[in-house]
């Protein structure tokens, strides 16, 4: 991207981003920003602002990129994550040198599968969060780096918080609910068996689908102001996955997120949660799929756990180096 124009100093860049949650203190440079998500709210319950295909105002909102991809001349670069839209339209057919960056498969979910192959090829460089996602698009590129995802120790950090229960906690987005759904029963092995638990639930909405577990259940709405104080009352974090490409698609970041917090966790071991694993084994405990015969099942895990809570066997001060590279 070239210099912006009314800047003297070379280190200052003109960023054009279709969203709001880039700061220019975040980054030190000034931006413009064609917003994607200014207007009402489309309620999907997924993290992009609208799954359905075609939905009337994700299509209105096409017209500001087109807008932006029509300037794609003026700059070095265009930087594009996932996609422009979740259906196939003019703006993702049209824009050119890219640096592409996802983490996630999302050739699979419908939100970029009209433009990932696409984009590959017409990419300046892609980076993949993991190194399944960069075989996938090295079918169609070999201009590949492989960035996994990071989180920032001085903001994921150990702090003290209020934890009167040994509280099994799970964060992430109502989309993520249905692997807790998967693993409910084990769950609930382990509440009903022990009086001082509970499951405590970080996300943006109530998980009204865990019909079995609600008695045990603390929610606590998500927000960026919280979010690390909420991560702290847990005393083990999990993270059920399946096994599917899918799963081996995502970049282990609630896992990442425990860790930093010095949390201990249980993870099942699919894609890159078994990189991760390898790095810190006093901190990681996994568990077989639900599905694999003579498996090691969450609630036996968990009791581990809480056995070595209780004797204080748990690893303290900062995290150790082996962790803050995963980190």
């Amino acid at each position: 991207m070239r210099p912006f124009k009314k800047m003297t100093d070379a280190h200052f860049f003109r960023i054009e981003t279709p969203t709001r949650y880039l700061k220019d203190f975040q980054i030190d440079t000034p931006i413009y920003s064609a917003n994607k998500f200014a207007g009402p709210r489309v309620k999907t319950g997924v993290a992009i602002i609208d799954r359905v295909a075609g939905s009337l105002w994700d299509r209105n909102k096409v017209r500001e990129r087109v807008r932006m991809v029509s300037k794609q001349s003026s700059f070095n670069a265009f930087w594009l994550s996932r996609s422009l839209a979740s259906f196939p339209n003019s703006a993702d057919r049209a824009v050119r040198n890219l640096i592409y960056d996802f983490d996630d498969a999302i050739w699979l979910n419908g939100e970029a599968d009209h433009c990932f192959e696409h984009h590959c090829k017409n990419a300046l460089v892609a980076f993949a969060g993991n190194s399944f996602l960069a075989d996938h698009a090295s079918k169609y590129t070999q201009k590949i780096e492989i960035v996994p995802t990071s989180v920032d120790l001085e903001y994921h950090r150990k702090i003290d918080s209020p934890r009167n229960s040994f509280n099994v906690g799970w964060i992430g987005s109502a989309a993520g609910f249905g692997y807790l759904e998967d693993i409910s029963e084990d769950l609930l092995s382990f509440f009903e068996k022990c009086n001082d638990a509970r499951l405590l639930i970080v996300a943006e909405c109530y998980p009204e689908k865990l019909t079995t577990l609600q008695k045990y259940i603390d929610y606590i709405p998500w927000s960026r102001k919280s979010e690390i104080e909420s991560i702290n009352r847990f005393t083990v974090g999990i993270m059920p996955l399946r096994n599917t490409d899918w799963e081996r698609g995502k970049c282990s970041f609630k896992m990442l997120q425990y860790m930093a917090c010095e949390i201990p966790v249980v993870i099942s071991p699919v894609g890159m949660n078994t990189d991760v694993m390898k790095s810190q084994i006093t901190l990681v405990n996994s568990v077989s799929s639900p599905r694999t015969p003579g498996r090691m099942c969450w609630s036996t895990i968990i009791f581990s756990v809480r056995a070595q809570e209780h004797n204080k066997v748990r690893p303290a001060g900062s995290p150790p180096k082996s962790i803050r590279h995963e980190l």
